[in-house]
């Protein structure tokens, strides 16, 4: 971790950095420094977010063999960043701790900050509702589901979970939240579900 760390301190090339990064969230993540893993997946994030633009400018041909491993590190980054949220929340559903549910949180946002249309990105930002769901933050668990059913197809796994979990948000809100998340929202969110869904008992 250390010599990963001093290594990115003398700024090596974009593809090595890359893989120095993807390093140091490794190591922080297998030796359970969760705190330390977060602050990686954040350094990551920001050059996966460069790394993109770079790739989108002029290259000459013999650079193509550079970008082209820049393409795969960069597949290698979202694998690790997606990882790294599915970790974190299984250690907050399994110890329930306040902290690791907030760490949760921040690296699905970190994750999703950065990707806008990866093959994952349905199933990350779902499990990114169900978390503020569980953390009763009724009002991004709609907000977000809002964003997902944008994306999602009728057909995929998660359609009626997530608006039955649209349901769930409004109809578990606090009286604050109901302030936002009111009876035309509860009435276009079941009408929604019984639409799709008819024969389902909460239709």
């Amino acid at each position: 971790f250390f010599v990963a760390s001093e290594l990115l301190g003398d700024n090596p090339a974009d593809n090595y950095t890359g893989q120095l990064l993807m390093i140091t969230l490794s190591i922080s993540e297998k030796t359970k420094q969760r705190s330390s893993s977060l602050a990686s997946a954040r350094k990551l994030s920001k050059w996966v977010l460069a790394m993109v633009e770079k790739m989108k400018g002029p290259r000459e041909k013999n650079e193509q063999s550079e970008f082209d491993e820049l393409e795969a590190i960069l597949s290698d980054a979202e694998e690790s960043l997606r990882r790294l949220s599915q970790r974190l929340h299984y250690d907050a559903q399994k110890w329930n701790q306040k902290e690791l549910w907030a760490l949760g949180k921040e690296s699905y946002e970190v994750y999703l900050n950065t990707y806008k249309d990866t093959k994952e990105i349905i199933e990350m930002r779902y499990r990114y509702s169900a978390l503020l769901f569980k953390l009763a933050l009724n009002v991004e668990t709609h907000e977000n589901l809002g964003i997902l059913l944008g994306m999602i197809n009728k057909d995929h796994p998660r359609f009626q979970e997530a608006l039955k979990l649209r349901v769930q948000a409004i109809e578990q809100a606090t009286s604050a939240q109901r302030k936002v998340l009111d009876d035309k929202k509860l009435i276009i969110a079941y009408d929604e579900f019984a639409k799709y869904f008819p024969k389902d008992p909460l239709a």
